[in-house]
């Protein structure tokens, strides 16, 4: 029986990435079904399992059952927005005098 290699961490990473931004561009408008929430929860599984801290976007089983669009994208522009700009500086800066 041959076995599974298992991915490296940067693979995931990039599959998790790429998964979640499939998603953010397909999601039909209005309520999400069932499948849409399992291939979210997949790609964060994906990232939790390189070792990141995904849980505040997860989705709560007791959310599942009146989920919309708009929590969905929501969550999904949170993680692509973390994930697409490491290199930015994060804060605020008020204006220049």
């Amino acid at each position: 029986m041959a076995t599974v290699p298992v991915p490296n961490p940067e693979d995931l990473i990039r599959r998790a990435f790429h998964n979640l931004s499939a998603l953010r561009a397909n999601v039909p408008k209005g309520y999400i079904e069932r499948k849409y929430a399992d291939q979210f929860k997949h790609a964060l599984d994906q990232l939790e399992q390189v070792g990141f801290d995904v849980q505040e976007w997860r989705i709560p089983p007791s959310d599942l059952r009146e989920f919309e669009y708009e929590d969905l994208v929501t969550r999904l522009d949170a993680v692509l927005g973390y994930f697409e700009r490491p290199q930015e500086k994060i804060g605020f800066q008020g204006p220049k005098k």
